[in-house]
């Protein structure tokens, strides 16, 4: 996995990108130590592969980061929403949808009309307060496209 940290006097943006695998608690025990603003954002646009293990080592790095910092994500891939359905501590942070603590997200849709599938982002206010993902054009010929997954699932996440 690629970390990446850049910081204000008052957040400090990790931009992750690869893959999570188990293995990631050096990885991971390090980057607390560049964590010293009140506010940490994880930018998740580039991580494209998780495992088991790796999830666990995240959850627990989120464990001792969560007294320490308000956190909340951005760019969110389809895989990371995924690992955040899958397991509760995922996230690190209850009332995900009352604190908007993840900002944006990918979501997969599909084109009927010329058979394209592809993935929008998604701001956290477009399927707030309805928990509901909204229709997107299809980038290649412009037709209404549904989400290629069903919201409630989707959504899980927000419930946490």
């Amino acid at each position: 996995m690629q970390i990446h940290v850049t910081s204000t006097s008052t957040n400090t943006v990790v931009y992750l990108a690869g893959t999570l695998r188990g293995g990631a608690k050096a990885e991971l025990t390090a980057l607390l130590l560049d964590l010293k603003t009140p506010k940490v954002t994880f930018d998740c646009q580039q991580l494209n592969v998780i495992d088991s293990r790796g999830a666990g080592d995240w959850a627990n790095f989120l464990r001792t980061l969560m007294g320490r910092a308000e956190i909340s994500y951005q760019n969110c891939s389809v895989t990371f929403v995924d690992y955040a359905n899958l397991i509760p501590a995922f996230l690190g942070i209850k009332g995900v949808a009352e604190s908007k603590a993840v900002r944006s997200f990918d979501a997969p849709y599909h084109c009927e009309t010329c058979r394209q599938t592809f993935e929008s982002r998604l701001e956290i206010d477009e399927v707030l307060p309805q928990k509901l993902l909204p229709e997107r054009g299809c980038p290649k010929c412009g037709s209404a496209c549904v989400p290629e997954v069903n919201s409630e699932d989707y959504l899980a996440f927000l419930n946490r």
